[in-house]
């Protein structure tokens, strides 16, 4: 199978309040960024010369347009064509100046993190954008939208302290009254170890939503998304016709791809059928200053490992997991395997027949406890 590429870009102007990913803001990274992406290109042009060709491309971060255009052109151009070529963006960071990214047909979807459209809570999540940047941001990707028919996704952040349910809802119609999204992403708010945000949280300057408010929230979004015709077909994710992310399909059905650049993961194919985890352990400065190949990892997956991954993976989807599929690549049958766990599970929150083991929308809000229950038949 042809893998995917995953290029990582740590660049940012400021760190947001709630963002665990690694990144750096502009003060550490502005003299740095050339040999960065000198670098890269030399890593995707090995990776190339390897593979032959990759079947997606995402360029994720931070946010890759921190970078000069010139320079993104660069790395597309090393990395060839693809099926699906998706780079992340922020509002406010989207110029015309980036404009020979869609003419030119090197990205064909982009992923543009709103997060919201409330000033309040844009303050909150310490975004960079304003509320009027961010609008001007949505209506300049919905011209090149129209202009170079490329596929947008929007992400946005549910259960924000301080935000209603109404509140909530209010931000995904708006947005969806002011563009034509052909996928939108929407997250419930995740306080991670270390985040700005969580140390607000846990000084009790702020609160977060309990368990059942985010539930009750989510279930309110989820239903509203429906009414619009977009289709749940992951635990975050609403494609509208079909307009799924190709390149997040490849990490849910667990198939290879190359992770390039610092902090970036990789899952490439073993010549045995298995798979190796790779990862690079160097920041943005050890990267740049590095040579080529340095700092990456890899460690055999055991057939164990990759199971617990394929049914983590797997189970996020509408589709979950395909037996036939299971059968065929861990050569034991699930129905034997987990016969006795799946007795565990509660009624309502699956769908089990002889050709797919998947969860319901009521099952996706305990996805960890039913991961818990399976993982102990392996």
């Amino acid at each position: 199978m042809v893998p995917s590429l995953y290029l990582h870009l740590p660049f940012c102007t400021a760190s947001c309040a709630y963002c665990a990913f690694y990144s750096e803001p502009k003060t550490h990274w502005k003299g740095l960024w050339p040999a960065y992406v000198e670098r890269m290109r030399k890593e995707i042009r090995h990776a190339r010369a390897k593979y032959g060709s990759f079947d997606t491309i995402f360029l994720g971060g931070g946010n890759p347009c921190s970078l000069p255009p010139e320079a993104l052109v660069s790395m597309l151009e090393d990395a060839g064509e693809s099926r699906e070529t998706t780079i992340e963006m922020n509002p406010e960071s989207l110029t015309d100046a980036y404009e020979p990214l869609f003419g030119d047909g090197l990205v064909s979807r982009v992923s543009m993190g709103v997060q919201s459209l409330d000033e309040k809570t844009l303050r909150t999540l310490g975004r960079a954008s304003t509320r009027n940047q961010t609008l001007e941001g949505v209506a300049r990707l919905g011209y090149f939208q129209k202009k170079y028919h490329i596929a947008v996704n929007f992400d946005l952040i549910a259960c924000v302290p301080g935000q209603t349910i109404a509140d909530s809802v209010e931000d995904v119609g708006r947005l969806l009254s002011l563009s034509n999204p052909d996928h939108l992403s929407l997250y419930c708010l995740t306080l991670e170890p270390g985040t700005a945000l969580e140390r607000r949280v846990r000084k009790g300057q702020i609160r977060m939503p309990g368990e059942d408010e985010q539930a009750d929230c989510l279930y309110t979004l989820w239903e509203y998304l429906e009414k619009n015709r977009y289709e749940h077909y992951e635990v975050s994710n609403f494609a509208k016709d079909g307009a799924y992310c190709i390149h997040n399909l490849h990490y849910w059905h667990l198939d290879p791809y190359v992770g390039l650049g610092s902090h970036a993961a990789g899952r490439e194919p073993r010549i045995d059928g298995g798979m190796d985890a790779t990862e690079n352990s160097q920041d943005l400065r050890q990267y740049a200053e590095g040579p080529v190949g340095s700092g990456y990892t890899s460690e055999h997956l055991t057939r164990q490992e990759e199971c617990e991954e394929y049914l983590l993976t797997g189970l996020r989807t509408k589709w979950g997991i395909d037996k036939a599929r299971f059968l065929s690549r861990f050569g034991c049958s699930f129905d034997n395997l987990f016969a006795k766990q799946v007795g565990k599970i509660g009624r309502g929150l699956l769908v089990d027949d002889p050709r797919r083991f998947a969860l319901t929308e009521k099952g996706m809000m305990v996805l960890d406890r039913v991961l818990l229950c399976l993982a102990e038949a392996l």
